[in-house]
């Protein structure tokens, strides 16, 4: 297994199908954040023996997911507003860095692709207002932003960052959204910061970037 920065060893094996299997029940809302289970709760609801589930959910406590009480069972968290503080402020860490890196080495034709795709779905958007969008977003904006991060070249960040977009991912979940207007927003703020890297203008594309994550944090809190 490979060790992660917490000190424990990344989930393999049964223990990984336990631990996506519970990150699954998560983001489709089988799993309800803010509830309790037993571990033989959970263990039935997921489909996988006590003893991968253990070790599953150490790593998951670690990340942030699930608290182990002891004699009382697994609380899964619920993301308060110190969650979402903290989540939005590490994706602006690394990724007004990485946009920088992103913008010295992603090939032209690369970025015309990518701005395709994002204009594709926001005419969805703006010609089908009753259209259900929210894993075409979940596709196109995840790999949107993995691709920026990817460019520093560091399998740590990238490990880190995508359990951090999980937490965004839950985030959106919890507070009711994406709706069609959201996938608007959201599409128009990733192509400005498309058109910047197009350009080669680097101040203009993190500006943008910094710009969108801004706005998504104050999405998340309501505002």
């Amino acid at each position: 297994m490979t060790e992660l920065s917490n000190g424990l060893e990344a989930p393999a094996g049964l223990s990984r199908e336990a631990y996506d299997r519970f990150k699954d029940g998560l983001l489709s809302r089988t799993i309800v954040p803010g509830t309790t289970l037993t571990q033989a709760e959970l263990s039935g609801l997921l489909g996988v023996s006590l003893s991968p589930l253990r070790n599953a959910l150490k790593i998951l406590e670690s990340e942030g997911f699930v608290a182990i009480l002891p004699r009382s069972g697994i609380r899964v968290h619920k993301p308060d507003m110190e969650v979402i503080k903290d989540t939005f402020q590490f994706r602006r860490i690394i990724e007004e860095a990485a946009i920088i890196k992103f913008a010295e080495i992603c090939p032209t034709d690369d970025l015309l692709r990518l701005r395709d795709a994002h204009a594709a779905l926001l005419q969805t958007a703006e010609s089908d207002a009753a259209a259900s969008l929210e894993d075409r977003l979940k596709e196109v904006d995840r790999g949107f932003h993995e691709q920026i991060v990817a460019a520093l070249g560091n399998p740590l960040i990238r490990a880190a960052d995508r359990t951090n977009f999980d937490r965004t991912q839950l985030i959106r979940l919890d507070r009711h959204y994406p709706t069609n207007l959201s996938v608007r927003i959201t599409m128009a703020e990733h192509l400005r910061v498309i058109d910047g890297l197009i350009a080669r203008d680097v101040d203009r594309a993190r500006t943008a970037l910094t710009d969108h994550l801004s706005q998504a944090f104050h999405r998340a809190i309501g505002i």
